[in-house]
């Protein structure tokens, strides 16, 4: 939090993106001694299997440029199948749980005109586009939502 403004906040909502399976709740998102924790539950919650937590900046931070530094600790074991732990970035024209945001968006991120690489592969806003100058876009600059794992 900078100065009263928070730069990402817990959600509360279905992850659609694994079928429902868990509710992403606020109260699994704390922090202690300086280090956000997110905890996961198989207790069931609001009619999800799981219960997690997940924070997001969507709409509140957009990356320019510089380095993104990340420690963490996945629970379980490598191999171990069940559990789905992540740590990413999304880029911020699609919003992550909400799949109909990334369509024709995600994973692209090409900026040069290649039609089979961009229009042709479904890419909504291409570099092979000529854009209406009302909705803020350039011509010829592809724009997606890439994902960084």
């Amino acid at each position: 939090e900078t100065a009263g403004y928070s730069l990402c906040s817990a959600v509360s909502r279905y992850d659609p993106t694994n079928g429902n399976l868990a509710y992403m709740t606020p109260q699994m998102v704390k922090t202690r001694d300086g280090a956000l924790e997110i905890t996961t539950t198989n207790t069931g919650y609001r009619a999800g299997q799981y219960a997690s937590g997940s924070v997001q900046s969507w709409s509140k931070f957009c990356f320019q440029g510089g380095i993104v530094d990340a420690a963490y600790t996945l629970p379980g074991e490598p191999g171990l199948p069940g559990i789905w732990p992540a740590i990413w970035m999304l880029g911020n024209l699609g919003r992550a749980t909400y799949p109909l945001s990334t369509e024709g968006l995600w994973p692209y991120s090409y900026n040069a005109c290649t039609p089979e690489l961009s229009v042709a592969a479904g890419q909504l806003i291409s570099a092979c586009d000529e854009a209406s100058p009302h909705v803020g876009l350039l011509s010829h600059q592809g724009r997606g939502v890439p994902e960084i794992d």
